[in-house]
C-alpha cells in the first residue's frame, strides 16, 4: 500500500504516490536527478512486485512446491529483464551523462536477473539455503536502497514540497519482510530437519 497508494511527495495541493514518483518527480527537484533516485524511483513499482513475488517464495521444503515457488520466481525475471530494456534505451534526446547513467543502471540490472536465475536453478536442485538467502538479501538491500534513494530524494526537493513518511515506511516494510523471511526460512528448516529425524 504504502508504494503504491499512499503519497511520497506533498507540498500544498500536490501529492504524488509512490507508483507515480518515478515519472513525476524531477520536476520537483532542484538539480538534476540523482543516479541512485532515478535508478530506484523511475522503477519504483516493479522493485515493490518483485519484492511480493519473491517474498512469497521462502520456506518452501515440499518436493512440488519448489517448482511453483520457481514459476512465481521467475516473474520477477521477466520485470528485470525488462527493466534491463528499459534503462539500456535513453532515448535520442538524452546526454552523455544521461546515457552513461542510463547504462550502468542496466548492467545492475542484469547483475540482479543472473543472481536470481542462478537462486532459482538452486531451489530447483534443492540447494534452499541459497535461494532463501538470496531472497532475504534483496529484501533487506531493496529497504536499504529505498531508504537511501528517499534520503537524496529529500536533500534536493524544492522547498514547496516534502517528502512523507509513507515514503520511509517503504524501506522499513522491505528490511521487515526480509527479517520475517529470514526467520521463515529458518523456522523451515527446522521443521524439514524434525520431519528427517522422525521414524
Amino acid at each position: 500500500m504504502s508504494s503504491v497508494v499512499l503519497p511520497w511527495v506533498r507540498g500544498g495541493e500536490r501529492s504524488i504516490p509512490g507508483v507515480d514518483a518515478g515519472e513525476r518527480l524531477e520536476s520537483y527537484v532542484s538539480d538534476a536527478i540523482l543516479p541512485v533516485v532515478q535508478f530506484y524511483l523511475v522503477p519504483a513499482f516493479a522493485w515493490s512486485l518483485v519484492a511480493l513475488l519473491l517474498a512469497t517464495t521462502v520456506g518452501v521444503r515440499a518436493p512440488w512446491a519448489r517448482f511453483v515457488a520457481a514459476a512465481v520466481a521467475l516473474l520477477p525475471t521477466a520485470l528485470l529483464g525488462l527493466g534491463i530494456v528499459t534503462a539500456a534505451d535513453p532515448g535520442p534526446q538524452a546526454e552523455a551523462y544521461e546515457v552513461r547513467s542510463q547504462w550502468i543502471c542496466a548492467a545492475v540490472i542484469a547483475v540482479l536477473l543472473l543472481l536470481l536465475l542462478a537462486a532459482v536453478v538452486a531451489l530447483l536442485r534443492r540447494v534452499y539455503w541459497i535461494y532463501h538467502w538470496f531472497v532475504v538479501m534483496f529484501l533487506v538491500g531493496l529497504g536499504a536502497l529505498h531508504l537511501v534513494a528517499i534520503g537524496l530524494l529529500a536533500a534536493t526537493l524544492h522547498s514547496d514540497v516534502q517528502v512523507t513518511g509513507f515514503a520511509w515506511l517503504t524501506g522499513v516494510g522491505y528490511i521487515l519482510a526480509g527479517v520475517f523471511a529470514a526467520i521463515g526460512t529458518r523456522g523451515a528448516a527446522a521443521l524439514a530437519e524434525e520431519d528427517r529425524c522422525q521414524p
